[in-house]
């Protein structure tokens, strides 16, 4: 996948101030949202394994 990628690194280092843009929160909004939701998928799915070995 990186080699299919390459030529999107030659724009990163001008593009990089986009990504740690203070003024526009709105592509980290997103981000925050996603991290959260994986977070506690990972928890549900923690307790569906404990509850598992409880009923064994």
């Amino acid at each position: 996948m990186i080699w299919v990628a390459r030529e999107g690194f030659t724009t990163l280092p001008p593009r990089l101030p986009e990504l740690f843009s203070v003024g526009d929160p709105s592509g980290w909004t997103g981000v925050l949202a996603a991290s959260l939701l994986a977070f506690y998928a990972f928890l549900g799915f923690e307790d569906m394994v404990n509850v598992a070995e409880e009923v064994k």
